[in-house]
């Protein structure tokens, strides 16, 4: 059994160093500032605070989104893969092996840096994905897989992005 342990100095951390100031800065100057309740219906008719909460809730939701479906701890065995979210255990996601049709090696690249990344692949779309961005025992993950191995694929960066977003490998 492996289990995937998260890279301090990498994407999780980064998402945690995000979270962390901006859930404190709408904490502090937003909420507690002006002394805003959320729950006081005042709250919600004086148009300048809806607003300025809304935003800033919305912010605070986009990032925790980020956290919670980049950061996803796996456990792998012989029989399949395990997703779990980070902030709500309870949310995990079970694959079996033979749910997936492969897997590819993908090199994929950031504004500093380029990362490699397992694609599991299903119907030729891609299903989920690995990032040695994310986890510091990547390798060991790497060897887990259960499924036949495709060679590497070669996509350009912005085809990527494409495909995380459903369209289609080939």
């Amino acid at each position: 059994m492996t289990r995937g342990k998260y890279k301090l100095f990498g994407g999780f951390g980064l998402t945690l160093l995000l979270n962390v100031p901006i859930g404190f800065f709408i904490y502090k100057v937003i909420i507690n500032g002006p002394k805003i309740q959320l729950i006081n219906i005042e709250t919600w008719i004086n148009n300048e605070n809806f607003w300025m909460v809304i935003i800033s809730l919305g912010i605070q939701i986009l990032f925790l989104l980020l956290f919670m479906t980049q950061n996803k701890y796996l456990i792998l065995d012989d029989y399949g893969i395990t997703f779990v979210n980070p902030l709500l255990p309870f949310f995990q996601k079970t694959r079996k092996w033979d749910y997936y049709s492969e897997y590819r090696r993908v090199i994929e690249h950031s504004q500093y840096n380029t990362h490699e990344a397992i694609w599991l692949i299903k119907d030729n779309k891609l299903k989920n994905r690995i990032s040695s961005f994310y986890y510091q025992n990547y390798k060991d993950i790497k060897k887990g897989i259960k499924i036949e191995y495709s060679g590497r694929l070669r996509i350009n960066p912005f085809k990527q992005l494409f495909v995380i977003f459903g369209m289609r490998i080939n």
